[in-house]
């Protein structure tokens, strides 16, 4: 009668999204096809779930401004990427910067810093 014992060692990892960039400049994107509002400002941020299961994520503005981020929640699959559009909505006085946090379920949390530059009269469009 012959006893095995098997050991089984696991490394629990928290889901953990990385940004390609902390800062996002943008700038106007009249006549730009395929972006989410063709007279506005528009500019993209990377999400990349760099763990071996689903990470989720809220983007939560810091305060209330005219920028967004779309989607605004969701889920990145395990190594894997997720293109979010972040807008900028220009009226008269507003402010052309906000931060935006990703709160990622249980794992990491990171700012996201968006600025909005106007188009100077020499821009042709």
């Amino acid at each position: 009668h012959i006893k095995q014992h098997i050991n089984v060692h696991a490394r629990i990892v928290t889901p953990e999204i990385a940004l390609s960039t902390s800062e996002i400049t943008l700038r106007p994107t009249v006549g730009v096809p395929h972006t989410y509002d063709s007279t506005g400002y528009s500019g993209i941020v990377k999400l990349t779930n760099v763990t071996n299961g689903p990470a989720d994520f809220t983007w939560r503005p810091d305060k209330i401004s005219p920028f967004a981020v779309r989607p605004s929640q969701g889920t990145v699959e395990p190594h894997s990427s997720l293109n979010c559009e972040v807008l900028y909505f220009p009226s008269v006085s507003s402010p052309l910067d906000a931060e935006f946090t990703l709160d990622v379920v249980e794992g990491n949390t990171t700012k996201l810093k968006c600025l909005a530059e106007y188009a100077s009269p020499s821009d042709k469009f």
